[in-house]
């Protein structure tokens, strides 16, 4: 039961984070300094194409997800009623599979459908327009394939930094890194050493691993209905829609038809627990090795115990898991030590004010929706996101400054790098890239390294409509929550809502 749950909870919390990472890629030059500013994309930032079809094979299709639905539902309801789940059992995998078929990896970690990417590197006046200011664009955009092995993706990195030096003939490189792009980053350093690289930023970063990867792996669930209730309304804002799925929302858990829901899916997980697990989420998520590098080091081995171990992979496999774990996650003080050591520009840029993904263990972990805080800012104390830090807190190392935030929700004394993070309230994981990056690209471009103590930007600060704001005991209740227009986070997750919603009226032939 508890491994289903994981599998189920694994499947959501790689949805919500995949769907809840939006792209974005910079090049900045306000000095005239030959150098040119690259941004590395989160997880899931382009398409994933097969190569022999040319059929879009991630994000996932509505009709497919349908389908599914639609082989499922009937027999769920009818074992509901009987109160016995076996004949659900014995269609599910048939029925899931497919789903997830056209983006597996084999036992090494390697794609068994021959795939690429949405994305080409830019040409070389492109690259030129860039820099130099002249064309349409701000940024340079390297994007991956986020199933591969971390050391690659290191490496198509390296070989995008030499390319764009190249065509753009400059001498530098600053990095700005999104969440699953932290880890390629720091990767990078670690493989390539710091020679082309004049500055680097991590963005709300996973490479600390984040929670809602790394607790369904290492078998550490929760599902609660009060989570969910609180997730929803953290991200559907404040519009009319939003205002009547949060009534409806806490009517079901009020009256218990949330809490039955998700009892059901407990005695379900109870009868499908071995099909799902061993015929789909082992042979999906878990033989992808770039998701590993989200699971945190200290829960590292006991995801490995749990998923990997005993279920076939190669040894080859385990090692490259191991790498980014032993050889950069442990060792991610000593790489980042190195970036200042070196006279390197750098700053981290962590965001909170969201719920975790309600269903793990950390439900009430302060996150951005996606990434927990004390992963993102490397060791900042952070209260639940349903209180603070308490009317009695002591800031637990006196380094002679004021490091709790003025909602008392954030202590960041126990920072590892504290003069050199800062904090946005209420920025969902990749909403507001626009300015998000403008405070990296603003880091990156000063004249001398920059403190939170002396910057335009102190160390806390809230996301208005507007931009980034200092926050302040006035303005600290400020809410800012995720939308579906235009180009915001869930772009991905709202275009998923609209082909689905297309989809049931083509089936209805409405």
């Amino acid at each position: 039961m508890k491994k289903l749950k994981k599998a189920l909870c694994f499947v959501m919390s790689v949805m919500i984070m995949i769907c809840s990472l939006s792209v974005l890629s910079l090049a900045y030059d306000e000095t005239g300094k030959k150098s040119a500013a690259i941004f590395v994309d989160g997880i899931a930032s382009s398409d994933l194409i097969n190569a022999e079809t040319g059929e879009k094979i991630f994000p996932p299709q509505a009709k497919p997800i349908i389908s599914a639905v639609g082989k499922v539902l009937p027999t769920l309801v009818s074992d509901i009623k009987k109160n016995d789940y076996s004949a659900t059992a014995d269609i599910i995998a048939d029925a899931v599979n497919p789903i997830f078929a056209p983006i597996s990896c084999d036992e090494n970690g390697l794609p068994k459908v021959k795939t690429k990417l949405d994305y080409e590197y830019p040409d070389s006046d492109s690259i030129k327009a860039v820099i130099n200011g002249t064309g349409e664009e701000k940024y340079i955009r390297f994007s991956y394939d986020w199933r591969l092995s971390i050391q690659s993706i290191a490496g198509e990195l390296h070989s995008f930094i030499e390319y764009v030096m190249k065509e753009g003939d400059v001498d530098s490189v600053s990095l700005i890194g999104l969440s699953m792009g932290t880890c390629v980053v720091t990767s990078y350093l670690k493989l390539y050493d710091y020679q082309y690289v004049d500055g680097v930023a991590l963005l709300a970063g996973g490479y600390n691993g984040v929670s809602c990867c790394g607790q369904p792996f290492a078998d550490m669930l929760g599902f609660d209905s009060d989570a969910i209730v609180r997730y929803v309304e953290a991200m559907v804002g404040d519009s009319f829609a939003g205002v009547g799925a949060k009534a409806l929302m806490r009517f079901l858990n009020v009256t218990g038809t949330l809490g039955k829901a998700v009892n059901i899916a407990d005695a379900l997980t109870a009868e499908i627990n071995d099909i799902l697990y061993r015929d789909v989420f082992v042979k999906s998520f878990a033989a992808m090795p770039g998701i590993w590098a989200l699971v945190p080091l200290e829960y590292y081995e006991q995801a490995k115990d749990t998923v990997i171990n005993g279920f076939g992979f190669s040894d080859e496999y385990i090692k490259t898991l191991d790498w980014y774990h032993y050889e950069v996650q442990a060792d991610m003080e000593n790489i980042i030590s190195g970036i200042l050591d070196r006279g390197i520009k750098f700053g981290i840029v962590s965001k909170y004010g969201y719920p975790n993904t309600p269903c793990i263990e950390d439900i009430n972990s302060m996150s951005d929706g996606a990434i927990d805080t004390r992963f993102s800012s490397f060791g900042a104390t952070c209260a639940d996101v349903t209180g603070t830090l308490g009317d009695d807190y002591v800031q637990k190392i006196d380094n002679g400054h004021d490091c709790v935030s003025p909602d008392n929700m954030i202590d960041a004394s126990t920072c590892k790098f504290v003069d050199y993070t800062w904090f946005v309230k209420n920025s969902f994981h990749s909403n507001d890239m626009e300015y998000s990056t403008g405070l990296c690209l603003d880091i990156l471009n000063a004249d001398t390294q920059p403190t939170v103590w002396d910057f335009k930007y102190p160390e806390f600060n809230i996301m208005t409509k507007t931009g980034i704001k200092p926050l302040t005991s006035d303005n600290d209740s400020t809410l800012y929550t995720v939308s579906f227009e235009g180009d915001t986070v869930l772009s991905v997750l709202g275009d998923f809502i609209i082909d689905f919603k297309n989809a049931v009226k083509s089936a209805f032939g409405r």
